[in-house]
C-alpha cells in the first residue's frame, strides 16, 4: 500500500489504474493525422466526396479544421470496433451493402488507424517513466484501461518505456465489456489480488469516471488541461489534474 497526495489531500491505495489516450499521452497528437488518414482513405476507395467525408467526422466526434476530438465524442471513448460500426452506418447510407461497408471500414483502419507506430507522433502527458517509478518504489500497483486494441496499446506502452511498470492491462478489443461497464477494473482487481476500494481510477473522461463509479473503485482522478473539460470532470471526480506529474508519490507510513 501506497500513499498518493493530491492538493494536500492524501489517498491510501493498492493499486492506480490509467487510462491512456488523453491521460498517458496526447490524443489529439496521435489520433488526429491516423484519423484523417482512414477517412481519407474510405472516401477515396468509394470516390466519395467531401460531404460523405464531414458526416463521418462529425458522427464520431472529431473536427478536422481544429485537429481536436470532441470531449465525451465516440472517438474520445468508445471502442474501434464501435468506430467502424459508427463509419459503416455513413458508408451504407450512400448505398453500400452493409457486409461491404464494414469490410471497407475496417480494411481502410489497417493501413491508416492501426498503423506501425510513427516516430513523433506520441506524445506523452508528463514525466511518466519517473512518476511509474516512484508507484513502483511506493509498492503501488500499476494498471492500464483502454478502448484502444492491444497490440497498438502494447506497442505505445513499449515506445513511452512504461510497459514493464503496467502488471495488468485490459484493452478494446480484449473478450471484456468495454468502459464504462466495471468488467475491466474487476478483472484487475482479481488478477492483482487487490479490492476494489483501495483502487484510484485516472482518466480523462466522464466514461472514465462512470467506469470507476461501477466498478466501485475508491478514487477517480480527472485529467485534463482544457479548463471547460476540467469544469465538467470536476462534478464527477475526487480530484482534476493536468498532468501525471501532479501526482506526488510516497510509501505508506502505516
Amino acid at each position: 500500500m501506497g500513499k498518493i497526495v493530491i492538493d494536500h489531500r492524501e489517498y491510501l491505495i493498492d493499486c492506480i489504474i490509467f487510462d491512456k489516450d488523453g491521460t498517458l499521452i496526447d490524443f489529439d497528437a496521435f489520433w488526429g493525422p491516423r484519423t484523417q488518414e482512414w477517412v481519407e482513405a474510405m472516401a477515396a476507395s468509394l470516390d466519395f466526396g467531401e460531404d460523405f467525408k464531414k458526416e463521418v467526422y462529425t458522427l464520431i466526434g472529431y473536427s478536422k479544421s481544429k485537429n481536436r476530438v470532441r470531449f465525451e465524442g465516440p472517438l474520445a471513448v468508445a471502442s474501434m470496433d464501435i468506430i467502424y460500426t459508427l463509419a459503416s452506418g455513413v458508408i451504407s447510407r450512400y448505398g453500400i451493402p452493409w457486409y461491404q461497408a464494414r469490410i471497407l471500414a475496417e480494411d481502410c483502419a489497417k493501413s491508416t488507424m492501426l498503423t506501425n507506430l510513427k516516430v513523433g507522433e506520441i506524445a506523452p502527458k508528463g514525466n511518466l517513466v519517473g512518476v511509474m517509478q516512484q508507484l513502483s518504489n511506493a509498492k503501488i500497483s500499476v494498471a492500464v484501461v483502454t478502448s484502444d486494441d492491444r497490440q497498438l496499446t502494447e506497442d505505445t506502452l513499449a515506445y513511452l518505456g512504461i510497459r514493464d511498470f503496467v502488471s495488468a492491462l485490459v484493452c478494446g478489443d480484449d473478450p471484456i465489456p468495454n468502459k464504462p461497464a466495471p468488467d475491466g477494473i474487476w478483472a484487475i482487481a482479481k488478477q492483482l489480488s487487490v479490492i476494489t476500494d483501495r483502487i484510484m481510477m485516472v482518466g480523462d473522461s466522464l466514461s472514465d469516471m462512470q467506469f470507476a463509479d461501477n466498478a466501485g473503485a475508491a478514487y477517480r482522478v480527472g485529467i485534463t488541461s482544457d479548463p471547460e473539460a476540467a469544469a465538467i470532470l470536476a462534478d464527477r471526480a475526487d480530484a482534476v489534474i493536468s498532468s501525471i506529474d501532479e501526482l506526488s508519490v510516497f510509501p505508506s507510513q502505516h
